[in-house]
């Protein structure tokens, strides 16, 4: 598949993945990764995700534009500059199979994490300290491997933050981190024409599904979304540990 074609299936697959994560409140990245790992060279991958996600995060700001708070946010806002500095700089230099391994990685910790949510009764304190390590790895995360849900994830469920803060909070947070992340792997000079036609397909499609999503999760159980959100985190995690073995 070249071109158009691929141009194509990227955008419904996103959108699918958007109507899952619309609904569900997470993941539309995520879920979208084994399409991206089938359709397209492992090269491509990470830069194509970052900016499928982008468009995402424009459609989340705007539908949760209401509830964030900036108290919340200062210092992962602050800990994401150095953090995004260090991921494309790594994106650069870091070989592909070691790029792969932490996206697995990281993927992986979510997968768990999630599992065994229900278990954990901890809770973060809100220091400055714990926002600004936060903000660095999602940044990190957000430019080298356009995963920075996953340790934002972590830390909003250890916040103890109710379901509107929550998403309200990490929408403006996603925006702002992947647009940055946009800037750094394009001032590094890894984007080529290609990758930008079909990463702006991927966002096109990801804020489409995701205007769907929403409305749907407002009146279902997204607890079924939840596991099939899950199971393609799993699919993409093993398919990533699978290429960076050379299987």
């Amino acid at each position: 598949m070249e071109g158009f074609g691929i141009c194509i299936a990227m955008m419904a697959g996103w959108a699918l993945a958007g109507v899952a994560g619309g609904a569900a409140g997470i993941g539309t990245g995520m879920t979208a990764l084994p399409l991206v790992l089938l359709l397209l060279p492992p090269e491509d991958v990470i830069f194509v995700t970052t900016l499928g996600g982008f468009g995402a995060a424009v459609h989340l700001v705007f539908a949760y534009r209401r509830a964030f708070r900036w108290s919340d946010m200062r210092t992962l806002f602050a800990g994401c500059l150095p953090g995004i500095a260090a991921g494309a700089l790594t994106l650069k230099f870091v070989p592909l199979f070691a790029l792969q391994s932490l996206l697995g990685f990281v993927l992986l910790s979510f997968l768990v994490f999630q599992l065994f949510r229900g278990r954990i009764r901890m809770r973060l304190p809100q220091s400055p300290l714990a926002g600004a390590a936060t903000g660095f790895l999602c940044g990190f995360a957000s430019a080298s491997v356009a995963i920075p849900g996953a340790p934002l994830g972590i830390y909003v469920i250890l916040s103890g933050w109710d379901a509107d803060r929550s998403r309200g909070n990490m929408s403006l947070f996603f925006v702002f981190i992947m647009g940055l992340s946009v800037l750094a792997q394009a001032a590094t000079g890894l984007y080529s024409m290609r990758v930008l036609g079909i990463g702006m397909s991927c966002a096109v499609g990801s804020m489409l599904g995701q205007c769907i999503g929403v409305r749907l999760g407002r009146g279902m159980d997204t607890s079924i979304l939840h596991r099939f959100i899950l199971f393609f985190i799993c699919a993409a995690a093993c398919m990533l540990f699978w290429r960076a073995l050379g299987l």
